[in-house]
């Protein structure tokens, strides 16, 4: 019995001590989110999706023209597609490993700006929501951001990223501090930006307004394969994960972005899945 209450007050101090970088652990203790099967097929609200993986250039002209065909091919592919995501910072490189910061600046826009009017061009065509990741300048400061442009072309939400790692730190990025909820149709989303999930502040603030769908834009080196989404389950909320693809850097800081990108249910199954090249996944989500 004395081992037993051993045993619980270590892993108290334990879950008490564990800091944001160990959050994916910590949130299990706090929410088992849905049951283990979720059926849609008779949802009172839908949206169809498109979560977008872009093998980003150095040259921002070229990513933004890579964008846009893909904004214009879905479009094709899906008519009545409503919700378009893009990745983290996809008009450059994530980073830059012989000049952050410098390289950062020069890729840098506003919001609004050039690739900002230019989305909102096509999403007043296309009638779609359209999120994509950039490098933001505002008011001197870098900012790792998520844009959010509506089928009026008006900037409904910019999201700044609040959990920056190592490599966002020396692209000189000032961290964000607000999390962002949003109202896409009758679907209310949150707005994070990869590490932003291991925020236990962050996720916490979005998980208790009971989104429906969890809008995750990240860069990820490596290649995830992850059968269940644990995110997903612990937001009680779809989530559609927006990555980018391709080898960044040079020379022994050369980096490969896997790709994996995917759209997962409430309870952490995978529905639509992409890995290992540039494209995208596309779902029809349904909100009870």
């Amino acid at each position: 019995m004395k081992r037993f209450a051993f045993l619980i007050i270590i892993l108290c101090v334990f879950v008490s001590m564990t800091g944001c970088d160990d959050d994916m652990f910590v949130g299990v203790f706090y929410s088992l989110g849905s049951p283990l099967k979720y059926d849609d097929s008779e949802a009172t609200r839908r949206l169809k999706v498109a979560a977008c993986c872009l093998e980003s250039s150095i040259d921002p002209d070229s990513s933004f023209s890579r964008m846009v065909g893909m904004i214009s091919g879905v479009k094709t592919d899906h008519p009545d597609v409503r919700l378009i995501v893009f990745g983290e910072t996809v008009l450059g490189w994530y980073y830059k490993p012989d000049e952050p910061e410098a390289y950062q600046r020069r890729i840098a826009q506003t919001i609004p700006g050039p690739a900002t009017d230019s989305v909102a061009e096509l999403c007043k065509t296309y009638d779609i929501y359209v999120v994509f990741g950039l490098a933001e300048l505002r008011g001197g400061y870098l900012y790792n951001s998520q844009v959010l442009i509506n089928p009026q072309g008006s900037i409904q939400a910019v999201h700044s990223k609040h959990d920056l790692i190592y490599w966002d730190q020396l692209s000189g990025y000032t961290q964000g501090m607000d999390t962002t909820i949003v109202q896409i149709d009758d679907i209310k989303a949150g707005m994070i930006v990869c590490a932003d999930i291991n925020s236990l502040w962050a996720t916490r603030s979005i998980g208790s307004q009971n989104v429906d769908v969890v809008i995750h834009s990240l860069a990820n080196v490596g290649d995830l394969n992850l059968e269940i989404d644990p995110n997903s389950r612990r937001f009680d909320a779809w989530e559609i994960f927006a990555n980018r693809y391709g080898w960044e850097g040079a020379g022994e800081e050369r980096y490969l972005y896997g790709g994996e990108t995917y759209i997962a249910d409430p309870v952490g199954c995978v529905r639509e899945r992409s890995r290992g090249e540039q494209g995208y996944v596309f779902c029809d989500l349904g909100v009870h």
